[in-house]
C-alpha cells in the first residue's frame, strides 16, 4: 500500500501512477484469493486501470480520477489483517458485499466516463473544460464518500478491540482525505499546456458570441485549431491534400456533436464502453491461466537446479538451455542471442537423428539475411538487448503444437510472406470497392467515393514502404494454422467492438498483446472486409454517412498507433546513435521506412504494385458475402432518401390536435405558411409550423418544434412565442426562434447570408407582429444577430394554402401600390387554382421547370459560382413561388443527382469546390497537384508561386496542357490518369504535326500552280460534333484516341 503518511505532491502521484498500478494490482489480486467477495471491485479497478493504460490519451485530469479510485480501492487491502469477515452481515442494513458492489458500479461509471473524455477531440476539451471539470469533481466526491463508508465498515469489522490499530488506520485515512481535497484543487486550477496554446490562439480573435460559436464560424480560426492536434483525431490526408482548401463540414458536425452535455455523451459511449469492459475482463483471465502455467514449470525448475537466478525466469527448455550455456544472466545481446540459437539447432541436426530438432525443415530458413527478422520480433524495445522477460513473451506467443525453431522460422521468412498475401488481398477489395461505386445507390455514390479515398490514404501510409517476399506453398503451408487462428481471434475481436476502434485502448484489445507492425496486415484486412460488406449493401440500400465514418476514423486510429510506434522507434534509434533511416530500411521489412514528408510522396506506383498482381477479379463479388445480414453489418440505420410525408394527402381527416387546435381560443394556434424577407424579397423559401398551445389550449403561450413534415426550417428548431391584446383590440404576438442543430435544409437562407448559413444554440430570430382583422394573417418584423452581424426585416405568416400564398405580393409591392398588388395577387391565385383542378398541362409545365430551374440554380450557388442578375431574380421569384415540400422535395433531388468529380478539392484560382468537370494541370507536376474549376477565367489565369511556392517548374501559365475529367478521380489514380493523357497528347501532337506538314506541302504547290486561293489548313482534323477545321488550343477527348479517328473538340465544341 502506498504510504500516504509522507507529504508526496499531487504531480508526483498522477506521474507516478503507471508505476505503482502493477504492484497494487498484483497485491489486490493475492487479496482476492484470500478474502473472495472483494474481487467485484477489485475486477472493475483492474479493468479500467488496463484500458486507461492502453489507451495512451489520457492527460492529467483523467489520471487525477484514476488516483482517486486508486485510493478508494486501496482500503482493502487492510483486509490482508483479518483472516475471516462475514460480508454478508448488516450494519445499519446494508452489508458490506453491498458497499464493494457499489464502489464496482462507480469504478465502471467513472471508466466510462474517462472513456468519452479521452475520445474527444482536444479542441472539444478545451471549449468544455469547465462542464467536464464539475463532472470529474463529482466523480472525486463519490468516491471520497465511498471510501469513508468503506473505512467505517472495515474498520468495525477488523479492529473492533484494538484501539491503537484503528488509530493508525485514522491517520491513514486522513491523509487519503488530504490527498482528495489536493485533487480537487488540482482539477479546479489545472490548465493543460495544449489548453494556453489554444487560449492564446483565441485571443487573437475578437467576437462578440461564445467560444463555441467563435470557433465554428470562424472558418481561419478553426483551421489553426485542429492543425495543433494529434495524429489521431482526423485523416492523414485530410491534413496534407486539404491544409489550403479549408475546413470541412465533418469536422465541424463533429465538433457539434461533442459539444453535447457530459451525461449525453456518456449515455452514447456506454455501450462502446461496455464491450471493451468485457473484452478486456476475458483477456485478463486468459492471460492468468497461462501465467499459472509458466510460474509451475519454473516452480518445478528451480527444485531440481537449486536456488533460482534471472535465468531461472525463462520458460521455454531450449532458451534456457542456451542462455545457461552462453554464461549470459539478466540479458543479451540481440544478435548474438538469434545466432546462439541458429547455430544451437544446427548443432543439434548435425549430431544425427536422435539429437536432430523437430521441424529441422525450417534450418534452412534462418539464414544470416533473415536473422534480423527474428531480431525485430524478439527484441520488442528495440534496444538491441534481449531480456529474459522479451525471451518469454516472445516464446510464450507461439502455438502450443509449434516447436521453437518453427517458431523462429515464421518469424523470418513466414510473418513477411503472409503480409505480402494480406497486401495482395487489400489491393482486391480496394479495386473491388472502387468498382462498387457506380453500381451503388445513387444517394451513396459521394459517400462512397469519399470513404474509398480516405481508406486508401491511410493503408497506403502504413504500408507503401513494405518490401514484399513470396515463399513457396510448402512452406507457406507450414504457417497457415497459425496464421488462420490469428485472423480469427483478430476477427472475433472486431466483432466485440463491432468494427468500431475509437481509441488506442480498443485497438489493443482488438489486436491483443505485440506491437502493431505484427498484427497490421490481418487487422486491415479484416476491416477492409467488413467495409466491403457496407459498399455490397450500398447498391440496394441508403446508409448514414455516420455508417462510413466510423470505418474511416477506425483506420485513423490504425495509423495513428503506427505513428506512435514510427516516433518512438526513430527517437531510440536516435538517442543510440544510430541512422534511424538506414536501420528502418533494414528492419521491419522496410515497413517502418519514412520520414516527416512521407505522406507527400504516396502516388499511385506506392500501394500494391511491389506485392505483385491479385489473383482475384475485381470484378467478381467477394466470396462469402451472401451469409450476412444488413443489420449485422450495419451500425446505423438506413435512411430513406425522399420522405413521402413532406407532402400531405389530400383530403385527409383532420388529426385530434387540429381539432382541439380549431376549438381553442387562442387564435395563433394550427398551422400557418409564411416567408422571411430582407431587403424587400425572400431570404428563403416559404416555411411551414404547426402551432401547440404550451400548457391548457385557452392559454396565451404557444410553441412549435421540427414536427411538420416538408418544412424547410429543418430538424433542429423550437418556436416559442406569446400573444396579446393591445389598446386598439389587435393581437399582438412575440416570438422567439431558436435552432439548436445545423439547418437540414441547404436552400434556406441566401443573400446577404450566403446560400447556406451554419446555426448554433447561440442563434435566436426575434420576432414580433400582429394580426389582421380576419385573423387570418400575421405580419410584423424580425431581428437576429449573424456571427456578430445585426440582420432585420419583414415576415408574414398566413393561413392561406401555399399555393395561394406563392402569388402574394412582396412588402415592397404592397408599398408602392397596394390595390394593384393585390388585384394582381387575386387574379393570380385565381388562375393557378383553375390549372391545377383542370390538371391542365400548363400547370404540370410549368412545374417541371420550375423544379429543373431550381436544381440548375441550386447547383450553381453550392459550386461557389456567382448569380448574374436575371439569375437572383429567378431565385428569389422561386423563393416567392416554391411550396416548403417542394422546395424541400426538389433539394433531395438535387442532392441525388449531384456527382462530385474530387472529394473536396478545391479550384487553385476561385478555390470553389469542384462540383462537375475537374480541370488538371499536366504540366504542373506538384506533390498536392494543381486543379482547376472549367471556368474560363480559371482555365486562363496565371497563378504564381506566392500562391503555391510548392509548384517546381514555376508558376502556373494558360498555355499548359489541361486534363479535364468528369468521373471521379481519385488520388492514387491521379498520376497514372495523368501519365495516359501525356501519351495520348504525344500521339495526336505527332498526328497534328503531320497534318500540318501536309497542309503546308499542299499550301506550297497550290501557290507554285498559280491559284488564286490555298486550301484550308489542317482540313483534315475537324471537330467531332460541330465539324469545324481544329484551330490550337483545341480539347481531344482521351478515351477515343486509342480508335483510327481520333475525336478533336474545337474551342466551341
Amino acid at each position: 500500500m502506498q504510504d500516504f503518511a509522507t507529504d508526496v505532491g499531487v504531480t508526483e502521484t498522477i506521474h507516478s501512477f503507471v508505476d505503482n498500478v502493477p504492484p497494487l494490482l498484483e497485491a489486490l489480486n493475492t487479496l482476492s484469493k484470500l478474502h473472495p467477495f472483494v474481487e467485484v471491485a477489485v475486477s472493475a479497478f483492474t479493468i479500467v486501470c488496463k484500458l486507461a493504460i492502453n489507451r495512451k490519451t489520457n492527460n492529467e485530469t483523467v489520471i487525477a480520477l484514476h488516483v482517486e479510485m486508486q485510493q478508494t480501492i486501496e482500503v482493502l487491502l487492510w483486509l490482508k489483517k483479518a483472516e475471516k469477515i462475514d460480508e454478508s452481515a448488516q450494519i445499519e442494513g446494508i452489508t458490506l458485499r453491498d458497499i464493494l458492489q457499489s464502489i464496482a458500479g462507480d469504478i465502471k461509471q467513472c471508466g466510462n466516463a474517462c472513456d468519452t473524455y479521452s475520445k474527444l477531440r482536444p479542441l472539444t476539451q478545451f471549449v468544455k473544460a469547465a462542464i467536464w471539470r464539475k463532472t470529474f469533481l463529482d466523480f472525486i466526491q463519490r468516491f471520497s464518500r465511498q471510501r469513508s463508508r468503506l473505512v467505517t465498515r472495515l474498520t468495525a469489522h477488523i479492529y473492533t478491540d484494538a484501539m491503537e490499530n484503528s488509530e493508525k488506520l485514522d491517520d491513514i485515512h486522513d491523509q487519503m482525505n488530504k490527498m482528495s481535497r489536493n485533487l480537487t484543487i488540482f482539477l479546479r486550477n489545472y490548465i493543460p499546456p495544449e489548453h494556453m496554446t489554444y487560449s492564446k490562439i483565441v485571443e487573437e480573435k475578437q467576437g462578440s458570441g461564445s467560444l463555441e460559436e467563435l470557433i465554428l464560424y470562424d472558418e481561419d480560426l478553426l483551421q489553426k485549431l485542429s492543425a495543433q492536434e494529434g495524429p489521431h483525431h482526423s485523416s492523414l490526408m485530410r491534413n496534407i491534400k486539404q491544409a489550403r482548401n479549408g475546413t470541412s463540414d465533418r469536422l465541424i458536425q463533429t465538433l457539434r456533436e461533442q459539444f453535447q452535455e457530459p451525461s449525453k455523451l456518456m449515455e452514447k459511449n456506454l455501450q462502446s464502453f461496455q464491450q471493451k469492459f468485457e473484452l478486456q475482463s476475458k483477456q485478463i483471465l486468459d492471460r492468468v491461466g497461462n501465467l499459472v502455467k509458466d510460474q509451475g514449470d519454473r516452480i518445478i525448475r528451480v527444485l531440481e537446479d537449486g536456488p533460482p537466478g534471472p535465468r531461472d525466469r525463462l520458460i521455454d527448455e531450449d532458451v534456457f538451455t542456451i542462455w545457461t550455456e552462453m554464461g549470459w544472466h539478466g540479458s543479451a545481446k540481440s544478435r548474438h542471442f538469434v545466432l546462439a540459437i541458429r547455430d544451437y539447432y544446427i548443432d543439434k541436426a548435425a549430431r544425427g537423428s536422435v539429437d536432430s530438432p523437430p521441424d529441422h525443415w525450417a534450418l534452412e530458413h534462418l539464414m544470416p539475411r533473415q536473422l534480423q527478422c527474428i531480431i525485430d520480433a524478439i527484441d520488442c524495445d528495440a534496444s538491441g538487448f534481449i531480456t529474459v522477460s522479451e525471451a518469454n513473451t516472445f516464446t510464450r506467443a507461439r502455438p502450443e503444437a509449434w516447436s521453437l525453431l518453427r517458431w523462429l522460422a515464421y518469424w523470418a521468412v513466414g510473418w513477411q510472406s503472409t503480409a505480402t498475401r494480406y497486401l495482395r488481398d487489400i489491393s482486391t477489395i480496394i479495386d473491388k470497392m472502387t468498382a462498387l461505386i457506380p453500381k451503388a445507390h445513387a444517394a451513396n455514390r459521394n459517400k462512397l467515393y469519399s470513404s474509398c479515398e480516405i481508406i486508401w490514404w491511410e493503408i497506403a501510409w502504413m504500408t507503401s514502404t513494405f518490401k514484399p517476399f513470396n515463399l513457396r506453398t510448402s512452406a507457406r503451408q507450414q504457417f497457415q494454422d497459425y496464421v488462420a487462428a490469428e485472423e480469427r481471434r483478430i476477427y472475433e475481436n472486431l466483432c466485440n467492438v463491432r468494427f468500431r476502434i475509437d481509441d488506442l485502448s480498443t485497438l489493443v484489445l482488438v489486436t491483443g498483446p505485440g506491437r502493431i507492425e505484427q498484427h497490421l496486415f490481418p487487422l486491415l484486412f479484416l476491416m477492409l472486409q467488413q467495409v466491403l460488406r457496407v459498399f455490397e449493401i450500398c447498391k440496394t440500400h441508403i446508409i448514414t454517412r455516420r455508417e462510413l465514418w466510423d470505418y474511416e476514423m477506425s483506420f485513423v486510429w490504425i495509423r495513428g498507433a503506427f505513428q506512435e510506434r514510427f516516433k518512438t522507434l526513430r527517437d531510440l534509434f536516435q538517442h543510440q546513435g544510430i541512422d534511424p533511416g538506414r536501420q528502418f530500411k533494414k528492419s521491419y521489412c522496410g515497413l517502418i521506412a519514412r520520414d516527416e514528408t512521407h505522406a507527400l510522396s504516396i502516388g499511385p506506383s506506392s500501394l500494391f504494385e511491389a506485392a505483385g498482381p491479385s489473383s482475384t477479379d475485381a470484378s467478381q463479388a467477394w466470396d462469402g458475402f451472401s451469409n450476412y445480414q444488413v443489420e449485422d453489418v450495419l451500425k446505423h440505420p438506413l435512411v430513406d432518401p425522399i420522405d413521402s410525408s413532406i407532402y400531405e394527402s389530400p383530403g385527409s381527416p383532420p388529426s385530434q390536435d387540429e381539432i382541439k387546435d380549431e376549438d381553442s381560443m387562442n387564435p395563433l394556434l394550427g398551422k400557418w405558411n409564411g416567408h422571411i424577407h430582407h431587403s424587400g424579397h425572400p431570404a428563403s423559401p416559404m416555411f411551414a409550423v404547426r402551432l401547440h398551445p404550451e400548457g391548457h389550449p385557452n392559454e396565451s403561450r404557444f410553441y412549435a418544434a421540427c414536427d411538420y413534415p416538408g418544412g424547410t426550417l429543418g430538424a433542429g428548431f423550437t418556436l416559442t412565442g406569446e400573444y396579446h391584446m393591445d389598446t386598439t383590440g389587435r393581437t399582438q404576438c412575440v416570438m422567439t426562434l431558436r435552432f439548436a442543430e445545423p439547418f437540414s435544409s441547404r436552400c434556406l437562407w441566401g443573400q446577404p447570408f450566403g446560400p447556406c448559413i451554419r446555426t448554433s444554440d447561440e442563434l435566436t430570430i426575434e420576432l414580433a407582429g400582429g394580426m389582421n382583422e380576419d385573423m387570418n394573417m400575421l405580419i410584423g418584423w424580425w431581428k437576429s444577430n449573424i456571427h456578430g452581424e445585426e440582420y432585420e426585416g419583414q415576415f408574414v405568416m398566413s393561413r392561406l394554402p401555399t399555393q395561394a400564398l406563392s402569388y402574394r405580393p412582396q412588402p415592397s409591392e404592397v408599398i408602392e401600390n397596394r390595390t394593384k398588388a393585390l388585384w394582381r395577387f387575386a387574379l393570380a391565385a385565381a388562375e393557378e387554382e383553375a390549372l391545377r383542378r383542370t390538371f391542365s398541362w400548363t400547370y404540370f409545365r410549368r412545374r417541371r421547370d420550375e423544379r429543373h430551374q431550381y436544381i440548375t440554380l441550386l447547383s450553381r450557388i453550392f459550386g461557389g459560382e456567382s448569380l448574374d442578375q436575371n439569375e437572383v431574380a429567378q431565385i428569389r421569384q422561386l423563393r416567392q413561388r416554391l411550396s416548403p415540400a417542394d422546395a424541400v422535395f426538389y433539394e433531395l433531388v438535387w442532392t441525388l443527382a449531384s456527382t462530385r468529380c474530387s472529394r473536396s478539392v478545391n479550384c487553385d484560382v476561385c478555390s470553389r469546390n469542384l462540383l462537375g468537370s475537374r480541370v488538371i494541370c499536366m504540366d504542373c507536376q506538384s506533390a498536392e497537384g494543381f486543379d482547376l474549376c472549367d471556368r474560363p477565367e480559371c482555365m486562363n489565369a496565371v497563378v504564381g508561386l506566392d500562391k503555391r511556392p510548392d509548384l517546381p517548374d514555376g508558376p502556373h501559365l494558360p498555355s499548359h496542357n489541361l486534363l479535364k475529367s468528369r468521373k471521379f478521380v481519385y488520388i492514387r489514380d491521379r498520376a497514372s490518369t495523368v501519365s495516359l493523357a501525356f501519351k495520348a497528347l504525344k500521339r495526336v501532337q505527332k498526328n497534328y504535326a503531320s497534318a500540318k506538314q501536309t497542309s503546308a506541302e499542299r499550301t506550297s504547290t497550290a501557290e507554285k500552280g498559280g491559284l488564286a486561293e490555298s486550301s484550308t489548313p489542317l482540313t483534315s482534323l475537324r471537330c467531332a460534333r460541330c465539324r469545324q477545321v481544329v484551330s490550337l488550343p483545341c480539347w481531344l477527348c482521351v478515351d477515343c484516341t486509342g480508335k483510327v479517328n481520333a475525336r478533336w473538340m474545337s474551342n466551341l465544341g
